[in-house]
């Protein structure tokens, strides 16, 4: 993996809803570079008892190398607004928490008690150098449809944010509950619809959504499969696959739409195998990527 692991100091937690917390870190400025932000990623390392503290560049190595009861749990977020200044980087990042149970993982259990001052470590791309872990890439298409559930809300709203000039389109966003719609800057020539499911099933209703947008199903397309890595994770963009599957090389031209799908793991690959299947869109204009599985925890 890439990136290097700095330690990362809170200096502000704001609680933006049941479901979000925004916590705002101050780390290294060898970390940043990543200008247009878009949905790039970054991994945090959250500090358990007895975990070994990790940095610099071969971070991943000695992550892998210990033991599981010194090894600090690690998790992949998107960053929701980056400051670089010479002496140090700001980053905001959305966390999606809920009411702590027995089944909280490590990220909730510290994003909901973190307070200014605590410590992690954190994974980012370094000034200079090319930004890896950004997904959105949508060529020369002028029409774009963002679309995910709570999990994918920061990464939508970066990319609104910073949306490049003449791109028009639709954005959704599922969210637990009503209360959880946020304040999102949208630019012009895009809509943003919120989706608060209020106790409907998960990604039923950012579905239900997508198919009306696309109108009448033609069918006839390929049928798709949408496997899962080794960790059953589904991620495929116009230039990867996670399960090594050949990737086509058509370029997506000005007259195409490019999809960005982002969430729980069966919801993005149905709503891909949709598009595909009985919308007949070419999967080199989708990326659809499954953030976190239901039921499964995550690794990293």
């Amino acid at each position: 993996m890439t990136g290097v692991a700095v330690p990362a100091r809170v200096t502000s937690v704001d609680r933006l809803s049941p479901h979000f917390v925004r916590i705002t870190l101050t780390t290294s400025p060898q970390i940043g570079g990543c200008q247009p932000v878009w949905d790039q990623r970054i991994k945090l390392l959250f500090p358990t008892p007895g975990a070994i503290r990790l940095e610099g560049p071969n971070w991943y190595a000695d992550w892998l190398a210990a033991d599981d009861d010194r090894r600090p749990p690690m998790r992949t977020y998107t960053i929701r607004e980056l400051h670089e200044s010479p002496d140090q980087t700001l980053l905001a990042v959305d966390f999606v928490v809920h009411p702590i149970s027995g089944t909280a993982g490590p990220a909730v259990r510290w994003a909901t008690a973190a307070q200014p001052g605590d410590e992690l470590t954190l994974i980012g791309p370094l000034r200079g150098e090319p930004a890896m872990g950004k997904e959105f890439a949508p060529g020369a298409a002028r029409h774009v449809l963002l679309a995910g559930d709570e999990t994918a809300a920061p990464a939508i709203a970066s990319i609104l944010a910073d949306l490049p000039e003449g791109l028009t389109g639709t954005a959704l966003i599922e969210v637990p509950t009503s209360d959880d719609v946020l304040s999102v800057t949208v630019p012009e020539g895009m809509t943003l619809s919120w989706l608060p499911r209020d106790g409907a099933p998960h990604g039923s209703l950012l579905q239900s959504r997508l198919i009306d947008l696309l109108g009448t199903p033609v069918g006839g397309g390929d049928e798709v499969r949408a496997d899962a890595d080794a960790e059953g994770m589904v991620w495929e963009t116009p230039t990867y696959s996670a399960t090594g599957e050949p990737v086509l090389a058509e370029t997506i031209q000005p007259d195409n739409s490019y999809y960005w799908i982002a969430g729980e793991c069966t919801v993005v690959a149905e709503l891909r195998r949709r598009l595909v299947r009985d919308f007949r869109i070419a999967r080199h204009q989708i990326a659809f990527m499954g953030y976190w599985r239901q039921g499964v925890a995550a690794r990293g």
